[in-house]
């Protein structure tokens, strides 16, 4: 990661140029303003809402993003737990706002 990152926000895994379409899930999410390098936090300094055709079609992706490990992030880990038949679960996390 290049900047600290706050909970709940974003993080570009791969470098986006300006004017560019951000995408979260596949689906367009904003527009960069400003070139975004890979592990940099994405947020309203960098990032404006514009005007897109959005398909709403569900977890789509038009080009793949590279997997985490490919820009140096290590082993990939989440905040949850294990049970005890084996699946996996995470905390609900209430009354916190989510970016």
């Amino acid at each position: 990661m290049l900047d600290l990152i706050p909970a709940g926000h974003k993080v570009s895994l791969v470098r986006i140029p300006v004017g560019a379409p951000i995408r979260k899930y596949g689906q367009p999410i904003g527009v960069a303003i400003r070139e975004i390098q890979a592990g940099s936090h994405v947020h309203g300094h960098n990032c404006v809402v514009g005007s897109f055709d959005r398909t709403y079609a569900v977890a789509t992706v038009e080009d793949p993003a590279p997997e985490a490990a490919d820009v140096g992030a290590g082993p990939r880990t989440f905040l949850g737990y294990v049970r005890p038949d084996g699946r996996v679960g995470t905390p609900q996390l209430r009354g916190r706002h989510q970016h």
